[in-house]
Order: C-alpha cells, then sequence, then structure tokens
C-alpha cells in the first residue's frame, strides 16, 4: 500500500503544478484523460488512469451536495429590525 500513497502524492503535486503553471493549464484545458497522463509523465509524474478517475469522481459528489442559501439581510431590513426594538 505504500506505492499507491506514492502514486496519490505524485497526482496532488502534479494537480499543484497545473494550478500554477499557465502554459500547462492552457495544454491541458479539456484534455482527454490520455493526454493530460502523458503531459505528466513527460514533466516526470507517474501518474494513472485510477487517480483521475478519483479525482473526477471527488469533483462530482461535492458538485451534487447542494450550498445551503445564505440568507442576507439587506441594510433596510436591518434598520426595520432595529427600530421595531
Amino acid at each position: 500500500m505504500p506505492n499507491s500513497s506514492k502514486l496519490s502524492q505524485e497526482f496532488k503535486e502534479f494537480r499543484f503544478r497545473r494550478r500554477y503553471d499557465h502554459l500547462l493549464r492552457f495544454r491541458l484545458r479539456n484534455a482527454k484523460p490520455n493526454e493530460i497522463i502523458k503531459a505528466a509523465r513527460e514533466l516526470g509524474f507517474k501518474i494513472n488512469a485510477k487517480d483521475l478517475e478519483k479525482a473526477s469522481s471527488l469533483k462530482a459528489e461535492q458538485a451534487s451536495k447542494k450550498a445551503e442559501p445564505i440568507q442576507k439581510k439587506s441594510v433596510f431590513d436591518r434598520l426595520n429590525s432595529f427600530f421595531k426594538d
């Protein structure tokens, strides 16, 4: 199992580099998984298709959770409640 955690760490490092390397980000925009893996290997990262599947399923899971609506009170609502008290 230490090998799988090392691969997971490799993928996290690749994502970090992709986030801050604008040329790499542009190159990988709308890229297919095989192209992403190929680019990562060119840069020296050892990632596989399973890492990409885990990442996409995590994104889908987070997107499926609905955010609770934030109820903001306007200035007028706050003033009305202030004067009512």
